[in-house]
């Protein structure tokens, strides 16, 4: 739990500290790729073997 909470810390502070809408990190030995657009957070992992994961997630249902 102590990593994805280290996960949610890093991509909160890269995705909206307002500086930059592409980027990347490391986190243990994956590397997360993330692109922020208008409606969408499109995130890559790719772990240390080159297997890679996608993800998007649509901004339109995050609404405080």
């Amino acid at each position: 739990s102590r990593i994805y909470s280290q996960l949610a810390s890093q991509l909160t502070e890269n995705l909206f500290s307002g500086e930059s809408s592409i980027g990347s990190f490391r986190l243990d030995k994956n590397l997360i790729e993330y692109e922020k657009t208008v409606d969408t957070i499109k995130l890559k992992i790719t772990d240390d073997s080159g297997n890679v994961t996608e993800i998007e997630i649509p901004l339109s249902g995050f609404s405080f």
